[in-house]
């Protein structure tokens, strides 16, 4: 019978020690799946702007030295109840038509923004009027768990997990390319006159 019993023991302790090993793993995954859920719903609560950010010229206290004639507009509001960290919005531009990989960045950084706190970031650019238009935007900032957070489209229903990617909406519609140019057309003009 202590033949018999020895191994059943063994079996049984294993059996246990897998059945904690299965609920130890089931629980480390709805931690962490709670954990991802709430930090999504602080990352919610930052505002990113209610439309496209605007395109608009330089103004001449924003732009002394002629090197950026355009700014790009991004409203930014932190509605949770923990700070926001490294906000950057990005403007990205191909500097080729049709090349991805000829894209230059232009954004700014703000170390923090407050519980409660609303702004306006606007990074300055340089374009061409007759060149390709902006290849698309973003605006990414830190949770302050240390998740970093990204929307890039004026409608996103919730930001998401920013891990180094370009904008989605790689490349203005010809007819964003088109409103923008005809918004700063003179732009030139009115900036040369006294």
């Amino acid at each position: 019978m202590a033949t018999i019993a020895t191994p059943v023991g063994v079996l049984t302790a294993i059996a246990v020690a897998l059945a904690n090993m299965v609920q130890r793993r089931h629980d480390n995954e709805r931690r962490a799946a709670d954990e991802e859920a709430k930090s999504l719903a602080q990352a919610r609560l930052v505002i990113t702007g209610q439309g496209n950010p605007g395109v608009r010229p330089a103004r001449p206290d924003e732009n002394p030295d002629g090197e950026y004639p355009f700014v790009m507009d991004f409203p930014f509001a932190n509605h949770g109840d923990r700070p926001v960290l490294d906000v950057f919005p990005e403007i990205w531009r191909e500097m080729s038509v049709g090349n991805p990989e000829s894209a230059q960045k232009f954004s700014i950084r703000a170390p923090l923004v407050k519980s409660g706190e609303e702004t306006t970031f606007s990074p300055k650019f340089s374009w061409d009027p007759g060149a390709p238009g902006y290849m698309g935007w973003l605006i990414r900032w830190t949770d302050a768990d240390g998740k970093q957070w990204y929307r890039d489209t004026a409608h996103q229903d919730a930001p998401r997990r920013y891990n180094g990617q370009r904008p989605e909406n790689h490349r203005s519609s010809n007819a964003d390319v088109a409103e923008t140019r005809q918004r700063t057309r003179g732009w030139r003009a009115r900036r040369s006159s006294p």
